[in-house]
Order: structure tokens, then C-alpha cells, then sequence
């Protein structure tokens, strides 16, 4: 795990009543699954752009973001999948990786830019861009 870029994560996109409780949640092995699991409840609403999951699947929202140039950047990954969490890898290596049935968050931290899959469930999946500004 990457504590630095995990703060940095809290901090642009979490709620400023929650960041100290998520922080902990985050360093705290026992409750880190859990807090991945719930995270999208404490997003801010104003760096939140809902993706309507019947226009565009997760690979092509990533595909988007490789067209634009950013294939080769590293990427940050939270993710409820622990052989996933906390680990490094391109845009384009993430992109493989969304397939998993648990939540997801692909960082960019030069861009300072998220994609976010929520819990896959029967019905409805939660996808989001995250960015600040």
C-alpha cells in the first residue's frame, strides 16, 4: 500500500467530515476491505460524473482515457480484490484488471484523475470519473 497516494486519493475525493475515519480505515488491515466495499458513500458530489452504465461498459470509459494519451501513465489501484489492491500499473494494465466482481478505483496521480466501479451486482453497477476542477 501506498500511504502517500492514498492520502492524496482521501483528500481530493472524500468528504472532509470522513477523510481522517477513511484514512484509518485505509491503514487498518482488518478494515480496509470493508472501507473499499463503502467508499463511493463518501465521495464529494462536486468531483463525482456518473457514467450510465446501458452507454458505456468500463472498457470503453479506459479505452477513452488510452486514446487520450494516458496508456503509459502509472496507475494507482484501490480495490476490494486484494491480489489487486494497493499495486502500481499502466492505464492499459488496469484496464484487464476491471473485470473483477469487486469494487475498483483507478488512480492517476499525475493527473489527478479517478475511475470508479462499484460492486457488481445483478442489476447495476456504480461507475464514476472522478476529478477535481
Amino acid at each position: 500500500m501506498n500511504e502517500i497516494i492514498e492520502k492524496e486519493i482521501v483528500s481530493l475525493y472524500i468528504t472532509a467530515r470522513k477523510t481522517e475515519r477513511i484514512l484509518y480505515e485505509l491503514s487498518y488491515p482488518r478494515k480496509r476491505e470493508q472501507c473499499i466495499w463503502t467508499l463511493s458513500r463518501y465521495f464529494r458530489n462536486d468531483v463525482v460524473t456518473a457514467i450510465d452504465k446501458h452507454k458505456a461498459t468500463a472498457q470503453e470509459i479506459v479505452r477513452q482515457m488510452l486514446e487520450r494519451g494516458y496508456n503509459n501513465e502509472q496507475c494507482y489501484l484501490l480495490s476490494g480484490d486484494p491480489q489487486t489492491d494497493g499495486t502500481e500499473c499502466t492505464l492499459s494494465e488496469a484496464l484487464s484488471k476491471t473485470d473483477v466482481a469487486s469494487p475498483m478505483l483507478v488512480y492517476s496521480p499525475e493527473h489527478k484523475i479517478a475511475y470508479w466501479q462499484g460492486e457488481e451486482e445483478l442489476s447495476d453497477t456504480e461507475r464514476m470519473i472522478l476529478s477535481k476542477g
